[in-house]
């Protein structure tokens, strides 16, 4: 763990470093297996709302982007600012019996074994409706993706 305290030195020292060395850092973990599974997702989506511009695929590629920078720096800080809580909630039985528990009753949903119906507000809610829909769409789908995917990235 000595080279840990390299790294942390270096920086403490050099601001600009830190900021490349965490660029660079989330740039190796995006080459995990668990990002893969979202490629086809994410070439999906931003391939039908492009419509054939290069440009409008730009423009949501970066909202897409956008989107997962937003939830894993709300993610980072939540751990940054909550220290040894985070880590120790994360690590604790009752925490994975939780978890374990929402997926068991997920997975039982999915199969219909369990009905679950979302709230009648969330029905009426309507994104196409909305201006800008497809912007406001790649930045939801840019931050779920980065809910699923951030279990396995962020432990890399």
């Amino acid at each position: 763990m000595e080279w840990v305290a390299q790294f942390e030195g270096i920086a403490r020292e050099h601001h600009t470093l830190a900021l490349l060395m965490a660029y660079t850092g989330g740039v190796l973990a995006s080459f995990t297996p668990c990002t893969y599974p979202m490629m086809p997702i994410t070439v999906a989506f931003v391939g039908a709302k492009a419509h054939g511009s290069r440009w409008r695929g730009f423009v949501l590629s970066f909202f897409y982007v956008f989107g997962l920078a937003i939830v894993y720096s709300a993610l980072g800080a939540f751990a940054a600012l909550t220290g040894e809580l985070f880590g120790s909630l994360t690590t604790n039985r009752w925490t994975y019996l939780f978890v374990g528990n929402v997926c068991l009753i997920f997975g039982l949903a999915m199969l219909e074994v369990i009905p679950l119906t979302p709230p009648a507000f969330l029905n009426r809610i309507q994104v196409r409706n909305i201006q800008g829909h497809d912007i406001l769409s790649s930045v939801l789908l840019g931050g779920a993706s980065a809910l699923v995917i951030s279990t396995c990235t962020s432990s890399s």
